[in-house]
């Protein structure tokens, strides 16, 4: 009876376990329910309350464009528990996984920059004006820019008028004087070329050089007065050796410049520049920005050579030297070699489209170069010189050297359009300014014989140059 009892138990007990859907047999042990494989969606933070170390629901991990969320059980998933993931705004259609949630596309996030070497991607950053340049080109070089770049400059430009020195007048009337001070415009062009020091992404340094010139000056001008002329400079003293019109004294230069039939002036000038200047690219902003800054250091050589001939006819006076030519040549050179310190500043206003400013400063040593001479051309060819009777030592020729400090500025404002990535175009207005230069002009005294003084070079004097320039630029 006691062992029908604890039978009865037993049974009992284990009806109960049955109740409790406990699964014997085949089932007869617990099986772990399954779990789908984690699925990425959408971007978000990192964490979860629910498996630690795990991404939160929408989280993304670390480095890449979509998050992952937890894995839904066996079967249906209750959509109390798993909502539908809201779409990625402004996120193109892509491929769909389990449960219509769309798979994080490869690469960067929609929105995140260019990477380095992917030349081809265009990105507008926030901001500016959207849209890419025409030929399937980056606006203003964005992306990954090519190491080499240049440009191809015409340049038109005149330099400011020059000293007036009268160096004629009526013979009838002194009161009536004339010296030529007009200048003209002249063509030029500039070449730049320039390399970053290593390749795309790995520096914003780079090395650039550029040269740039203008044609000579050349003008010829001549009084307008109804008799002949004359001149207010001092020529009494100084004598043409090797005439002496039968007489066995030498000529003085005043028969040459007084009662002269025609007197005239001629001006020319040169101008050259070069310089290699070391480039930080980019120190504020970037190429795909709207506003980007550059600041050079560099050796600049600037030359500048100054020419003025006074030249006079002499009168018909039946003489052997009668309607020959005298000439006083006054040559001055400029030579500044000194450091530059510059910037260049860009806006880009549209796309492709961009304004700037580059302002250059350099501080240089004037090496100085005279050379004076006054010598009348016989009918012949011969040539006879001048001699100074006032003063011998020295005499013509006079040449002088001298050095001094000069301060040199300049200032480009322009326009430039990106034709495409590789191609661009610019047109704009450039100023010269530069201090302490020796002038041909302020070489010449009132009295012509004083040679002492002509050896004293001034140079106290200012040039300023200013005109346009236009041309392409190009990254290869």
């Amino acid at each position: 009876m006691k062992l029908f009892r604890v039978t009865a138990v037993f049974v009992l007990a284990v009806w109960a376990c049955a109740e409790a859907q406990a699964q014997w047999g085949l089932y007869g042990s617990p099986q772990p329910l399954e779990f789908q494989q984690l699925q990425p969606v959408i971007a978000g933070s990192q964490g979860s309350a629910f498996l630690p170390g795990a991404p939160a629901y929408g989280a993304a991990p670390a480095g890449q464009g979509a998050p992952v969320c937890l894995a839904a059980a066996q079967g249906q998933p209750d959509p109390q528990l798993w909502p539908p993931v809201p779409p990625v705004p402004g996120a193109m259609p892509g491929p769909q996984g389990q449960y219509g949630r769309p798979v994080a596309p490869a690469g960067p996030a929609p929105g995140s920059p260019a990477p380095i070497g992917a030349p081809n991607t265009i990105y507008e950053p926030a901001g500016c004006p959207s849209g890419g340049c025409a030929g399937g080109g980056l606006p203003n070089g964005c992306g990954c820019e090519m190491p080499w770049y240049g440009s191809l400059m015409a340049l038109y430009m005149t330099r400011d008028r020059p000293n007036v020195v009268w160096t004629t007048m009526k013979t009838t009337d002194n009161t009536q004087r004339w010296g030529a001070s007009e200048v003209d415009w002249q063509w030029g062009g500039e070449v730049t070329i320039g390399r970053t020091l290593c390749d795309c992404g790995c520096s914003s340094w780079a090395i650039e050089g550029t040269y740039w010139g203008l044609a000579d000056f050349c003008r010829t001008d001549t009084p307008n007065f109804s008799c002949n002329y004359s001149t207010p400079l001092t020529f009494g003293n100084v004598s043409m050796l090797g005439t002496d019109n039968g007489t066995g004294t030498p000529c003085s230069a005043e028969q040459w410049y007084d009662d002269s039939p025609q007197h005239r002036i001629i001006r020319s000038d040169d101008f050259q520049s070069a310089e290699i200047d070391l480039v930080n690219q980019h120190v504020c902003g970037g190429a795909c920005s709207c506003f980007s800054l550059d600041c050079l250091a560099g050796i600049r050589y600037f030359h500048f050579r100054d020419n003025l001939s006074f030249q006079a006819q002499r009168e018909h006076d039946g003489s052997a030297y009668q309607d020959t030519w005298i000439s006083l040549d006054d040559r001055v050179t400029n030579d500044l070699l000194g450091l530059q310190l510059g910037c260049c500043a860009e806006y880009r206003f549209a796309p492709c489209w961009k304004v700037f400013v580059a302002p250059r400063i350099a501080l240089c040593d004037n090496m100085i170069g005279l050379n004076y001479n006054l010598y009348a051309i016989g009918a012949n060819g011969t040539c006879y010189q001048g001699s100074s009777n006032t003063y011998a030592s020295p005499n013509y020729p006079i040449h002088s050297t001298s050095n001094g400090f000069s301060l040199l500025t300049q200032l480009d404002l322009g326009l430039e359009w990106q034709i495409t990535q590789h191609l661009g175009a610019q047109v704009g207005y450039r100023v010269v300014g530069i201090t302490g230069l020796a002038l041909s002009d302020n070489q010449i005294p009132n009295l012509a014989d004083d040679t002492r003084d002509i050896s004293l070079i001034c140079k106290g004097g200012s040039l300023v140059l200013q005109g346009v320039f236009a041309g392409m630029t190009f990254r290869f």
